[in-house]
């Protein structure tokens, strides 16, 4: 959506001063199915304009026959592709390939001078694409390059300098072959760094190393040193990024710390999957309990990264347990923490919980690994979940075998749930506790269920519990009132109840084994039944965006059922069948 305020007046209605503010009109929208923005757009000029949408092409073979721009018979001015004219497409998404596509992609993107965002899936070798594509997005906000082939990474980097776009706010070079991460020309990334130095706010690098080669502050190693980078004499920072992350690449104790110099002021910092010896670099706080308080009562910090508010850290492997308490001290914004490190011992997490209330944390997302050997007790994680750093959640992953409704004291900001589980069978009896928790989470719009449900008795009497519409409720009522009362309006339906109103839904399914008294048997190598699915989950779960359903091999529904069943579903929904690794 296009969201802009417009002056008012003081003859303004009401529905024109609400739906003049971006934010209110945004958060509205959050609410609302496809469908229903596209009829709300149709009621009055300002919901028009308030929710211009703004269209995400996918072009899969960019060599393919260019589509024929119409025009609007103003003077050419207003060109549309697919009916739709160019303004209002801000985001393309390219598939390209070797193929001579030049001259049609070139063409594509000539046309839609207010493009903001641009994805290119890049398969091939031949970089002058890039030359000549970047010569029509000047004013590009986000740009995402995604490779095969790691030899053409600083060819494409060149380009991307020659093309200037100093409006760039969020770069992420994704390279995707297999192997080990390439290394990037630093002289190049510098000069992309100073070049978007005014504007680049978030930078995702994967499969890349963001590490000097040779030149500039940087020098190379000298024979007996540990690390191979060090920091030189000349000071070179980044302060306006806010965010990083590094997916699959390799770092070491020197490198963090050259990181910390780069981008001091990081809000985000998100590191999943590289290797090497960096974690003791960000977790050390070495300095005595005493003299780290009085640094942070003097607003200084020891810890590397001290401005953060978001801190991810997934590791390649295990190497051993570490102390979570770690990843948090010297940092006293920090408001979002999630990490797979395994804690080192039984009531280490509690530890962590007291620190953070004490210095008055307030979190708001929430992931770290309860399990132990020889497992929490519930007491221990009702104890965690309900310190006062962890009372305005508003997402949390908890991979416990057992759930209380004492384990949410957050139940009324929870907005997304992530029970982990590796596909653990959930009980009857967890199945009828997690359903009263449900019931107890009236803002949550993500739900992902990592456990293996045999049926859908957790999702009774949340939604809509009914096979009959409010509406058809409404009118059975109106035909049994007096008649002098018929001409009143039937009242609206109430959404209210219909809480929870899940918006995206992921979860372990398979077919219940129903005993010979109360129907068939259920063989436990049937697929799963698309009709209960749709009548106990889709029908019950109105305002379902996306449905994510893993089964076991034997129980995936067969390909020639799921089309025709995906048929009659809401056009709004995309449904999705995996097969459980």
């Amino acid at each position: 959506m296009q969201l802009s305020p417009e002056p008012i007046s003081p003859t303004s209605r009401p529905i024109d001063i609400v739906f003049s503010i971006p934010e209110l009109t945004d958060h509205i929208a959050r609410y609302l199915r496809p469908l229903s923005l596209q009829q709300l757009r149709l009621v009055s000029k300002r919901l028009y304009s308030a929710y211009q949408p703004q269209l995400s092409i996918s072009f899969p073979d960019a060599s393919l026959t260019l589509p024929t721009f119409a025009s609007t018979g103003i003077a050419d001015t207003n060109p549309r592709l697919f009916g739709v004219p160019t303004y209002r497409i801000r985001s393309i998404f390219l598939t390209i390939d070797d193929k001579p596509a030049a001259g049609p992609i070139v063409q594509i993107l000539a046309h839609h001078p207010q493009l903001s965002s641009l994805h290119i899936d890049f398969h091939g070798y031949n970089l002058r694409i890039f030359e000549t594509a970047f010569t029509h997005t000047r004013d590009l906000i986000s740009l995402t390059v995604v490779f095969y082939n790691r030899v053409i990474i600083d060819n494409f980097l060149k380009s991307l300098v020659a093309a200037d776009l100093r409006k760039l706010q969020n770069l992420v070079i994704d390279c995707r072959e297999t192997g080990s991460p390439s290394h990037a020309d630093w002289q190049l990334f510098r000069s992309i760094l100073e070049m978007t130095e005014g504007s680049l706010a978030t930078l995702k690098l994967a499969g890349m190393l963001l590490c000097p080669k040779t030149h500039g502050v940087f020098r190379e190693p000298v024979e007996g040193e540990e690390d191979g980078w060090t920091i030189g004499s000349v000071s070179l920072s980044f302060p306006r990024l806010q965010s990083l992350t590094l997916k699959n690449g390799e770092l070491s104790l020197a490198r963090i710390k050259v990181l910390h110099q780069l981008f001091p002021q990081l809000h985000t910092l998100e590191l999943d999957g590289c290797s090497g010896d960096w974690l003791p670099a960000l977790m050390e706080d070495p300095l005595p309990e005493a003299v780290q308080e009085q640094l942070d009562q003097q607003l200084q910090h020891h810890a590397l990264f001290s401005e953060l508010r978001s801190l991810k850290v997934w590791l390649v492997f295990q190497s051993g347990r570490k102390r979570l308490l770690d990843m948090v001290l010297g940092r006293r914004h920090l408001h979002t923490l999630g990490t797979d490190i395994l804690p080192m011992f039984k009531g280490v997490i509690n530890q962590l919980a007291e620190h953070c209330s004490a210095a008055g944390h307030r979190f708001t997302h929430l992931t770290v690994q309860t399990y132990i050997t020889g497992g929490h007790t519930v007491k221990e994680l009702e104890k965690f979940y309900n310190a006062e750093c962890f009372r305005y959640l508003q997402y949390v992953f908890m991979q416990t075998w057992d759930h209380t409704i004492n384990m949410f004291p957050f139940a009324g900001t929870l907005t997304s749930l992530h029970l982990g589980g590796k596909a653990d069978v959930i009980t009857s009896q967890h199945a009828t506790t997690l359903n009263e928790i449900l019931k107890r989470l009236p803002l949550l719009e993500v739900l992902i269920i990592e456990r293996l449900l045999q049926g859908y008795a957790v999702f009774d009497g949340l939604g809509r519990d009914d096979t009959t519409s409010l509406s058809e409720l409404k009118l059975s009522e109106a035909s049994e009132q007096p008649e002098e009362d018929l001409q009143k309006p039937i009242p609206p339906p109430e959404w209210i109840q219909e809480r929870p109103f899940l918006h995206d839904l992921q979860i372990y399914a398979c077919p219940p084994a129903r005993p010979p008294t109360t129907g068939p048997v259920v063989s436990l190598n049937d697929p799963l039944d698309l009709d209960e699915l749709y009548s106990s989950v889709v029908q019950r779960f109105r305002f379902l965006e996306k449905l994510k359903v893993k089964t076991t091999l034997r129980h995936k529904p067969r390909e020639h059922k799921v089309e025709p069943w995906k048929a009659t579903l809401p056009a709004w929904l995309d449904v999705d069948f995996s097969t459980m690794r």
